[in-house]
């Protein structure tokens, strides 16, 4: 049996591809972590409007 029967067809990945994937994912993951800071401070979608004394 090779290494198509064993995984339904598919040919197996090498360890060197999926660490490669999951260093991918990792790093999509810190993007995207990084660009929702600061969470607890939220932009203004708009400048509140002086006030005229």
């Amino acid at each position: 049996m090779g290494n198509n029967e064993k995984s339904g067809g598919k040919p197996a990945r090498s360890e060197r591809e999926k660490e490669a994937e999951r260093r991918a994912q990792e790093k999509a993951l810190d993007k995207a972590l990084e660009d929702s800071f600061p969470a607890s401070d939220p932009i203004a979608p708009s400048q509140p409007t002086p006030k005229l004394d």
